[in-house]
């Protein structure tokens, strides 16, 4: 996209009102102490242009052939999602009557997730009917008066090669318009629109280029509609439609039409043969050729690979979705899994102190944690696979200093409870306890990627682990610490008296 410079018509303004005066002082003053001011005011309006190059437009890649083929595999990989989300729900609850479960988290997330596999298995026989359908979708969209509701009124009066439907959406642009319902409204288009006419009154806004590349980087076909052109004139009209042909380089330029869809009244005048002139009102017909002849030109020779690009967006929305379902389900599978080890890490750690840097190699970071993770998102770690995770771990966490960092902070906010002066190895507990607990958490952000785990400590996931890890200990941090705490505690609390039963006994 282009970004204009500054203010360079006030730049170039004061600059002409400058060297203007500069030229009347020569008559008064002597040339030569003049020539300097010249000078620099040429450099100062050479500069401000030079230090403001135009940033060429964004690159989109162009869009790709669809093919059926392409598709129904898709739809075929959907299917398997589905199935395999209904697997692992009915691994929790074996009988399709059961509506409870031990853990209530896992009832309520049950519930949910049925329901909405019983719709995606709906959507994805509609979607699958789809691939047949002769109906063409159009979508119209732009801001507010660009003329939507008029050039759709033409458009479903003209008869095309293939029968239409329009949507027309609200506009996506305003000052009070919510940028989350804006990026709904772009969902809604790439789930149903086939073709999307973009309307538009001259030249983009920043928001509307923005929409625009999204749109197209979703793989949606669009038409910029430059409406109420009939208010420039021709010179101007060709003018407009070039700059926004530049802005738009991803856009075939035959793409990109020019009409009237409501022309404005003009006046007529006539003058009699006796000299009198007579002044009347005429209403223009709407000119929308050049949009209706590039409509049927894209219809032509067949409509089914627009529809099939849609039903292919459409799929991998499903996709994502159905990924989505799965995610949640193992995550609330597994949080119970990786605070039931973090304390097991806080309690052996609690009953056998360490050197602070040893932390870790005493088992904050269980291998066993690691392969029953990679259970529950379905992929198999070896005792072998899960010993490099951990190292990888240790390297990472002492790399970042998150060891000396946990026990300082939560050193700092245990410090005034009368249990740690009793026993100071309780907060090298409670850190063992959160180092395992950032240790699962990224694993779980990890396995959601659906990448595979590294198979060596040098293998080209590390780098992701690393930033992930990263950013959980991040997002874990300042009320959360004093809450672990408390709990820390209160957990090792058992083991506490275990230890003065036992000292009362020797």
């Amino acid at each position: 996209m282009i970004i204009k410079g500054g203010r360079p018509i006030l730049t170039g303004g004061l600059g002409l009102t400058l060297g203007v005066a500069v030229l009347d002082g020569l008559h008064h003053f002597p040339i030569t102490p003049i020539i300097p001011i010249v000078v620099g005011v040429a450099v100062v309006i050479w500069w401000q242009y030079r230090t403001v190059p135009p940033v060429p437009p964004q690159f989109i890649p162009p869009l790709s052939k669809v093919s059926r083929d392409e598709v129904e595999g898709q739809l075929t990989q959907v299917e398997g999602a589905i199935a395999q989300l209904e697997k692992e729900l009915m691994s929790y609850f074996p009988s399709p009557t059961t509506n409870q479960h031990p853990q209530p988290a896992l009832t309520s997330t049950w519930q949910s997730l049925h329901l909405s596999t019983l719709a995606s298995r709906n959507r994805l026989t509609y979607l699958t009917q789809e691939l047949d359908r002769t109906t063409l979708h159009l979508a119209i969209v732009g801001g507010q008066g660009v003329g939507k509701s008029t050039i759709a009124a033409h458009l479903r009066n003209h008869s095309f090669p293939y029968p239409i439907t329009i949507h027309e959406h609200a506009p996506l642009h305003g000052a009070t318009m919510d940028l989350s319902a804006t990026e709904q409204q772009l969902q809604q288009l790439l789930i149903k629109a086939d073709l999307t006419l973009f309307t538009v009154n001259g030249d983009l806004t920043q928001s509307e280029l923005g929409s625009l590349q999204q749109l197209v980087t979703a793989h949606q076909t669009v038409m910029v509609v430059f409406n109420q052109c009939d208010h420039y004139l021709p010179q101007q009209q060709a003018s407009l439609r070039q700059q926004l042909c530049h802005r738009l380089p991803w856009l075939d330029g035959d793409d990109v039409v020019c009409i009237s869809a409501n022309p404005n009244p003009i006046k007529v005048r006539k003058v009699g043969t006796d000299g009198s002139i007579t002044e009347t009102t005429e209403q223009p017909s709407p000119s929308l050729t050049p949009l209706i002849q590039r409509l049927e030109y894209w219809m032509k020779p067949t409509i089914n690979p627009h529809v099939w690009a849609t039903v292919r967006r459409s799929t991998q929305a499903l996709h994502h979705e159905i990924q989505g379902h799965q995610n949640q389900l193992r995550r609330t599978i597994a949080l119970p899994l990786v605070e039931h080890y973090q304390w097991i890490a806080a309690t052996a750690t609690f009953l056998n102190p360490v050197p602070t840097m040893d932390l870790l190699a005493t088992g904050a970071i269980n291998g066993q944690l690691v392969m029953e993770l990679g259970s529950i998102y379905q992929q198999t770690v070896s005792p072998q696979q899960a010993k490099i995770v951990v190292q990888i771990f240790i390297t990472l966490i002492l790399k970042l200093g998150l060891v000396e960092l946990s026990t300082q902070t939560l050193g700092t906010l245990l410090k005034g409870h009368v249990i740690t002066f009793v026993i100071g190895g309780i907060i090298q507990g409670v850190s063992a306890a959160y180092l395992t607990r950032i240790a699962g958490l990224t694993l779980i952000d990890y396995f959601e990627t659906r990448q595979p785990l590294p198979v060596s400590e040098s293998a080209a996931p590390l780098q992701q682990l690393g930033q992930l890890l990263q950013t959980v200990f991040q997002n874990h941090q300042g009320s959360m610490w004093g809450s672990f705490a408390k709990q820390g505690v209160l957990h090792l609390i058992p083991s506490i008296k275990q230890m003065d039963a036992k000292a009362v006994i020797y």
